[in-house]
């Protein structure tokens, strides 16, 4: 558990792309991805702040949709477990 006064914020938080589209688009098949990733996703189960953790989920995700030219902060811890 970490304590945070309600003084202290995220200053460098910031929106990193957008993935948008219709049908078929590379958008649609990220979400079909997401939506059936609790039957591939190796971490299922498991959960350490330093991975594997959620970040590590959302970097499984983009790992498998190169083109998409997403990419998690260098503050994104778990990031970098592999499986």
């Amino acid at each position: 558990m970490f304590y945070y006064p309600n003084n202290i914020y995220w200053p460098l938080v910031r929106l990193e792309g957008v993935i948008e589209g219709d049908e078929g688009s590379l958008a649609q098949q990220m979400a079909d991805f997401i939506e059936e990733s609790d039957e591939r996703y190796p971490f299922a189960d498991t959960y350490v702040l330093r991975g594997p953790n959620s970040n590590t989920y959302v970097q499984w995700v983009l790992d498998q949709f190169p083109r998409s030219n997403l990419k998690l902060g260098w503050n994104s811890f778990g990031k970098e477990f592999k499986t």
